[in-house]
């Protein structure tokens, strides 16, 4: 019998509830039903409290997304005999959870006749109100990484404008419109951004010369030194590699920079062929202009001839 009055109660407080939600429905695009919390009319009864909290802590995710929110709490209070007020306990309980007082609101209603008795058990909806979608933009965090080249360059663009990277540990943030200032991270701040993988990447710095013909083709020691690169990389987690292909000063500078860019090409093809694991990996060429062994224009020097790899 009590069950039975008290679905009775709910089915009253479903039917009430309208006319208090139509004074929000033109100001709030949106009402979440977060349903409605039980009480006993013993006053000892504080089970409510741990479905108020849960209640609140919904509530206060929910609302991050929204710029405007509001709390509604209806109560039938035909059978009313007491100052306080069942929604009272419920809004107490959300101060407490850190609603903000001005988001709710308590609307009471009276039956005029009732065809029962009032009930042992009483209940209070709880409808939460929302408007104004705060949508999320997607921001991308460029980080230049130590071991670049010096005099090279990361250029971030976007439809207002553009910033330059040219220094180990810059960083810009961009988004579809708005890009911010370079700043320099410390390694801390890197951490925290990169994460403890990418910081020990770091703690090793391996770096290796292989050497070419006057073309694409490795000599015999290189040959042998890139298997040994392909084992150490299959031992690191997630290295970064930054590999640099260079010439000697025979041919103009034009053509010395296409031939450097697919010797350092041709390496990374053979690194990524054979499957190893890598965070990122860079490719650029620095053509005839930063030699090994010093020589004058258009000579050939088997030395200058080769690639540079950097392993992090």
């Amino acid at each position: 019998m009590q069950i039975y009055k008290i679905l009775l109660l709910l089915l009253s407080l479903l039917s009430q509830s309208y006319a208090a939600q139509n004074k929000y429905a033109d100001t709030y695009a949106k009402s979440v039903d977060l349903g409605s919390i039980l009480f006993s009319s013993d006053k000892s009864d504080m089970k409510y409290v741990s479905s108020v909290v849960k209640a609140s802590k919904k509530i206060k995710r929910v609302s991050k997304k929204y710029q405007k929110s509001h709390v509604l709490l209806i109560e039938d209070i035909s059978c009313k005999e007491r100052e306080e007020t069942f929604s009272s306990k419920v809004e107490d309980v959300m101060l407490d959870e850190g609603i903000e007082p001005k988001s709710i609101s308590m609307y009471y209603f009276r039956k005029k006749t009732r065809s029962f008795s009032c009930p042992k058990s009483y209940l209070v909806k709880i409808v939460l109100y929302l408007d104004g979608l705060i949508e999320k933009r997607s921001t991308t965090e460029v980080i230049l990484l130590d071991g670049h080249k010096k005099n090279t360059a990361v250029i971030l663009s976007t439809a207002t404008g553009s910033v330059m990277l040219n220094r180990a540990m810059q960083s810009a943030t961009m988004s579809d419109k708005v890009i911010s200032t370079p700043k320099m991270l410390t390694e801390q701040e890197l951490e925290k951004r990169s994460g403890k993988m990418l910081h020990a990447s770091n703690k090793e710095q391996y770096t290796f010369v292989l050497y070419f013909d006057k073309k694409l083709k490795l000599d015999t020691k290189s040959v042998e030194e890139l298997k040994k690169i392909l084992i150490l990389l299959e031992s690191l987690h997630h290295p970064y590699i930054n590999i640099v292909g260079n010439t000697d000063t025979r041919g103009s500078v034009e053509e010395n920079y296409e031939l450097a860019l697919k010797r350092a090409r041709e390496i990374a093809q053979k690194i990524k062929s054979s499957g190893v694991n890598y965070i990122k990996m860079d490719v650029s060429s620095n053509s005839e202009l930063d030699l090994a062994v010093q020589t004058k224009d258009e000579v050939e020097e088997a030395l200058n001839r080769r690639v540079e790899i950097l392993i992090q």
